[in-house]
């Protein structure tokens, strides 16, 4: 052990050796006698240590670091650690100066506390600091900012995330306030917030659509404030979230809710007309056959009829856009699909309009209804040529092949049902004058159009089909730019198959009793009066409750039922009559259409309204098997 120094006085050292300011400066400062007693400690080094001056002043240095810091030949700085009251251990940089005092040579220690800057080097290359591994993966934006004394705003750091959202590198912009690296707009909505956050002093979140280059972003953040020990605000953390996608899903359930109800409306607008249509059919083919064939009166009658057919035509768009159109679903080959109509497509289109068909060919097959994926083409090569206008200009229709992943399917087709596989996709794509975001977010209401005659249901019956096709769409367009229409069909294992033949028309009259069901006595009359010219014995009812009473007491050879009616519908009423006489064939009859049924199997259906001549041909056909 060295032999002892010779003693100092015990008063503290001098305060013109000191400095007044000593005491203030931010870094700690240590005074130590040369065997290592400490003798003086500014308030700097009493709260990076946790002690008291007094407690400082009873310890060694020797009980705060390694004897090797304390090496009293070593004049430049060194980093080392220190021991803290509670055990804490601290990384600092220390520097030495050696003073000579009443013949004694005394120490003077400089401390500066490096723990967090320590930390920050540490975990890039495999650091223990789990906080920074987190930061540095998480796919929120991390930032935080330095409150100045004087208020000033400056961003101190942010994490990869923030840097991809923001599009600049940390060390480019680190240091500076934020309007000198945000938009002026953005900037002066960011600074509102932080002062909104020192303010209340407490965290404050809000959300903010920032525009991007890939369209905007919608953010959702978070700033929370951090005191001082003197508890003044002197820095912002920040966590900033993209919800985009969250938004735009909100978005499409919003407007797939919407269309659903107008759809649900819409069906049962077109249910009741087809009612009253059919019930107008009726008479006025009754009125056909009981006028001579040279009467005056058939011209008009047939005027009538053909505006019947019309206004027909008009509920057949209502119910495709509920989704209840008339389907007849069988694998189809998309390409021949196209190519029976391009002829018909030709003549339709602007005569300043250059029709383009590029088919891919040896396409998977899908499930469909040949007639209204025709309908659907020719609504979209309509709308595509009213775009050009009277300007000359491009429509192209194409297909191809192409299989969507979950993430593709979540990006483009937001609350759509569509299954990841392959599809078949068919394109329509024009020149003309594109759409408006307003305008493309109402496309489909049923009776929006911005045309001047347009009724508003040709998209919206698209739309309708497309559902009950289990196909999805996807739009492109922006104004004096064009439109893309795409429509993607599930692709179908099976094999299409050449459209059969019409059958032909049936001669004769029939015979027998026919059950005659229905809701509305406007039909019943009418339809029934008809039945009866036709030569059937027509039994009525008038619910499903009141059909199996007539069907077990008066035993009927067939059975043409409504599917809607009170008490008991049509298809309940079906299955019972199938379990007690499973040979008497049951035709079901709706405004509706065929997939009203759900897994219902009658001898047949007919949709309403329906014209005698289509029912008598399809009586025939069912009598025949």
């Amino acid at each position: 052990m060295p032999p002892p120094n010779p003693p100092l006085p015990r008063e503290p050292f001098p305060a013109a050796l000191l400095g007044a300011g000593l005491d203030h400066a931010p870094d700690a400062v240590l005074g130590a006698a040369p065997d290592g007693r400490i003798r003086y400690a500014n308030a700097s080094a009493c709260a990076m240590l946790g002690y008291g001056a007094e407690e400082l002043l009873a310890l060694d240095l020797r009980a705060l670091t390694a004897d090797s810091a304390l090496d009293p030949d070593r004049t430049t700085a060194l980093e080392t650690v220190l021991s803290a009251r509670d055990g804490a251990r601290i990384h600092v940089e220390m520097t030495r100066a050696r003073v000579a005092h009443q013949g004694a040579e005394l120490q003077f220690l400089y401390i500066r506390d490096i723990t967090s800057r320590k930390a920050a080097e540490a975990a890039p290359h495999g650091g223990e600091d789990p906080f920074h591994a987190l930061q540095s993966h998480t796919p929120d934006a991390l930032f935080w900012i330095k409150v100045g004394d004087a208020g000033e705003l400056l961003l101190e750091g942010m994490n990869p995330a923030a840097e991809a959202l923001l599009g600049r590198q940390a060390q480019e912009v680190v240091g500076l306030p934020l309007e000198a690296f945000c938009p002026p707009r953005i900037a002066e909505f960011f600074i509102a917030h932080d002062r909104e956050c020192i303010a209340a002093r407490r965290p404050v979140t809000f959300e903010e659509k920032l525009p991007g280059p890939a369209g905007p972003r919608h953010l959702s953040t978070t700033l929370v404030p951090i005191e001082d020990d003197t508890g003044r605000i002197h820095r912002i953390v920040g966590s900033a979230r993209d919800i985009t996608q969250e938004r735009h899903m909100e978005e499409a359930l919003r407007q797939s809710q919407k269309l659903e109800s107008l759809g649900v409306l819409a069906g049962g607008i077109a249910h009741d007309f087809n009612n009253l249509l059919t019930a107008i059919m009726g008479n006025l083919n009754l009125a056909q056959l009981k006028l001579p064939e040279v009467s005056p009166a058939l011209a008009h009658l047939e005027a009538v009829e053909n505006t019947v057919l019309k206004a027909s035509e008009l509920t057949r768009q209502m119910l495709a856009y509920s989704g209840k159109g008339r389907f007849s679903v069988k694998p189809q080959d998309l390409d021949s699909v196209v190519n029976e109509m391009v002829h018909l497509l030709k003549v339709t289109v602007s005569k300043k309009a250059s029709l383009t068909i590029q088919l891919a060919g040896n396409l998977p097959a899908i499930e469909g209804d040949a007639a209204q994926i025709q309908q659907v083409i020719m609504n979209m090569v309509t709308n595509a040529s009213d775009a050009l206008g009277d300007r000359e200009g491009v429509i192209r229709v194409g297909t191809r092949a192409e299989d969507l992943d979950e993430g593709r399917i979540r990006v483009d087709f937001p609350a759509q049902a569509l299954e990841p596989g392959p599809f078949v996709v068919l394109e329509v794509e024009d020149t003309g004058c594109g759409m408006s975001p307003g305008v493309l977010a109402r496309i489909f209401d049923p009776f929006f159009t911005t045309k001047v005659k347009g009724r508003g249901l040709g998209l919206s019956a698209m739309l309708g089909i497309l559902r009950g096709h289990k196909a999805g769409i996807h739009i492109r367009s922006r104004e004096g730019a064009g439109s893309l229409f795409q429509i993607f069909f599930p692709a179908s294992p099976r094999t299409a198959s050449p459209r059969p033949a019409a059958p032909a028309e049936p001669l004769g009259e029939f015979s027998g009793k026919l059950l005659l069901v229905d809701d509305e006595v406007i039909i019943l009359d009418s339809i029934g009066l008809a039945l009866q010219t036709l030569g059937f014995e027509v039994i009525q009812a008038r619910d499903g409750v009141e059909a199996l009473e007539r069907f077990e007491a008066e035993e009927p050879d067939l059975v043409l039922m409504d599917l809607t009616m009170p008490r008991m519908d049509g298809a309940t009423a079906f299955a019972r009559m199938r379990a007690s006489r499973p040979e008497v064939p049951v035709i079901l009859s709706s405004g509706y259409d065929r997939q009203a049924l759900e897994g219902v199997k009658p001898a047949a259906f007919v949709q309403k309204p329906y014209r005698l001549k289509e029912l008598k041909k399809l009586l025939a056909e069912v009598l025949r098997h």
